[in-house]
Parts: structure tokens; C-alpha cells; sequence
């Protein structure tokens, strides 16, 4: 009887070493790093050392804000991975990755392109997450942020590949083949109309002290930022430059841009400023001010 279920057990770990040896191996999820925003050069241009007066609300200076590297395709492309489906439009603008892994990206070549579409959230599957302590999402073959990308292994101008960022099965974690998309990629490009970044001269407080703010515009609306990173070393400039500074002159530096406020009437509350740099090309990053979500918790 020993024999027979040492005889058993020999076998079934054969079975279990060949199992595994012929079993895939475990898939890296996709990572990607996409290009991020620029300041463009100013809209208007002002001569160092010129000066001029403003008022409460005049606008000191503003530049548009830039893809620093983006790709725009010209025909629509439908994918499907891991039973999601999304149309890329040609109306949409895609962000040129900086650096990718997972999958099976190591089999592309040196020279190779990536670009990526949107992220997309699941709100309801995230809301649903949080109640059921993430439960809900164990079963789910796609993350609740996800995005596709396109691949042009070949550098010629034409996608030939996509995959999903947030696949969760190593099956889905492959490169897919699609027909062959022309693209046009730019670098610096602006974002469109009502995409900005300028420099606000007010009074406020108790005293009617002089404030320079700072003030991001996406889509023609001011974003709740808590502060813009801008230039290689990412220098943190809070949206409220300054706040109550009492005495003059004093010099800003935001960004590239430089200025100095000569004096300030604290009657009138108008002041006299100096320009010394408009804005220029630089990277730029965004720091969103804390917001307070409340999920309704079913019993």
C-alpha cells in the first residue's frame, strides 16, 4: 500500500513539474510615462526693462499652454482588448510616452513609437470598490484606470499596434495587430483656445495688500491647483505667489518669467511694474488642491 501512494504521489508530481513547465509565464503589467504640458511663449511680448501701471485684476502677463509631445491620427480606430472596446477618434489627441514596460514591449525595436489616448476612470466601478472594500473588482479583467496605446514599431508614421494599460490577465497582456493608421506627431504644440497660464495683479485682505496670483486655465476654466512645478528642476510655485507683501520694490520669478513691482498706492491700490523675462518654453506640472468626496455607503 506505501508503494502504491509513494508510486501515487511520484506521479502526480510529475504531472504538477510538467504543468508547470508548459504553463505561460506571468505577464508584467503595461507602465507607461507620457510627455506632459509646456508653456509656450508668451502672448504678448515685453521689452526687459519696460514699465507700466495696473490696477487690481490687470493681467500681467499669460502664455498658452503646449503638448510637449502629441499625435494626432487621421482616421478613427476602434480596439478591443480584454473585452473593452474604445473608439480613438481622429478629433483626439494622443501623448507621446516617454518610457513604457509590460507586456511584450521588449520585443519592439529601438526606433519605436508609442502613443496613448486618455486615462479613463470606471467611477462606478471605483465607487463600488470602495463599498464592497474592493471586492467587486477582483473578477475584472481591466483596472478602473486603463488607457489605450498605440504602437508604431517601425517608426514610418503608421500605428500597426495597440495595447491597454490596466489589463489585469497576462492573456490580455499582448500587443494587438491593427490595420495600419496614419499618424502626425508634434512637439510644442498648443493645447487649443482657453488653455493658459497667466499672472494676476490684485489687493486683498484686511489691508488692502498688493497679491500676485497665478492662475491655470484648462478649457476656459480656473483649475483648484495647489501649485505649478515648472523647468527641469521642478521648482513649486504656489498659486498665490505672493501673499500680503507689504513693501516694494520687490522681484518675482515665476517660472521663466521675471518681473519686479517698482511701488504700490495703497489709496488707489495700483502699482508700477517692471518686466525683466516674459514667459518661455518650459515644462510644467500641476499640483490639484485637496477636494472632499462623500460616497453614500449602503447598509
Amino acid at each position: 500500500m506505501f508503494k502504491l501512494i509513494q508510486a501515487r504521489g511520484l506521479a502526480l508530481a510529475g504531472m504538477a513539474l510538467i504543468a508547470a513547465a508548459a504553463a505561460p509565464a506571468q505577464a508584467e503589467q503595461y507602465r507607461v510615462a507620457v510627455s506632459g504640458t509646456v508653456i509656450l511663449p508668451s502672448e504678448e511680448t515685453h521689452e526687459a526693462g519696460l514699465e507700466r501701471a495696473v490696477a487690481p485684476g490687470d493681467i500681467l502677463m499669460r502664455a498658452p499652454l503646449g503638448w510637449a509631445d502629441a499625435a494626432t491620427i487621421r482616421q478613427d480606430v476602434s480596439l478591443e482588448i480584454a473585452g473593452l472596446r474604445e473608439t480613438i477618434s481622429s478629433a483626439s489627441m494622443l501623448s507621446g510616452v516617454t518610457s513604457a514596460r509590460g507586456g511584450d514591449l521588449a520585443s519592439l525595436p529601438e526606433g519605436r513609437r508609442i502613443y496613448c489616448g486618455e486615462t479613463r476612470v470606471n467611477a462606478v466601478g471605483a465607487v463600488a470598490g470602495i463599498a464592497t472594500f474592493g471586492l467587486t473588482n477582483i473578477g475584472s479583467r481591466v483596472a478602473r484606470v486603463r488607457r489605450f496605446c498605440l504602437v508604431d514599431g517601425d517608426a514610418d508614421g503608421r500605428f500597426e499596434r495597440a495595447f491597454l494599460v490596466g489589463a489585469k490577465r497576462a492573456a490580455d497582456q499582448h500587443m494587438i495587430e491593427i490595420a495600419p493608421v496614419p499618424y502626425e506627431a508634434a512637439q510644442n504644440q498648443p493645447i487649443g483656445p482657453g488653455n493658459f497660464l497667466q499672472i494676476r495683479f490684485g489687493a486683498g485682505g484686511l489691508l488692502g495688500n498688493p497679491l500676485i496670483f497665478v492662475d491655470y486655465y484648462r478649457g476656459n476654466i480656473l483649475q483648484p491647483i495647489d501649485a505649478l512645478y515648472t523647468g527641469e528642476g521642478r521648482a513649486a510655485i504656489r498659486t498665490r505667489a505672493a501673499t500680503a507683501f507689504r513693501t516694494t520694490p520687490r522681484a518675482f520669478a515665476i517660472g521663466p518669467a521675471q518681473f519686479t513691482i517698482l511701488s504700490f498706492d495703497r489709496e488707489t491700490k495700483a502699482a508700477r511694474i517692471r518686466y525683466e523675462r516674459d514667459f518661455a518654453l518650459t515644462p510644467v506640472d500641476v499640483g490639484f488642491a485637496a477636494q472632499t468626496v462623500y460616497v453614500a455607503v449602503p447598509r
